[in-house]
């Protein structure tokens, strides 16, 4: 088992990108769920990805978040960002 459980924050890291995009097979589940429960940066970082993918999802649903003439997204739409992400 202490194969599976220790991996290094970079492959934590490529595994929460891989599991918003395309999911995880169960021991790869397994090692990211071990690492977070050591590495709190690490945690962080996949609760942030999870905020920052469903905005983005939201966005393509609703593109009336990003102004059309400068392109940026609506200020209340980033402070409502900034709050989910910050500890």
């Amino acid at each position: 088992m202490a194969n599976i459980s220790f991996i290094s924050c970079k492959k934590a890291t490529e595994l929460t990108e891989k599991k918003l995009s395309f999911g995880l097979s169960i021991t790869e589940e397994i090692r990211l769920r071990v690492h977070h429960n050591i590495c709190k940066y690490c945690a962080q970082y996949h609760k942030q990805s999870i905020i920052i993918d469903v905005f983005l999802k939201n966005h393509i649903e609703h593109p009336e978040t990003v102004s059309p003439v400068s392109g940026k997204i609506a200020e209340e739409t980033a402070k409502n960002i900034i709050q989910k992400i910050s500890v």
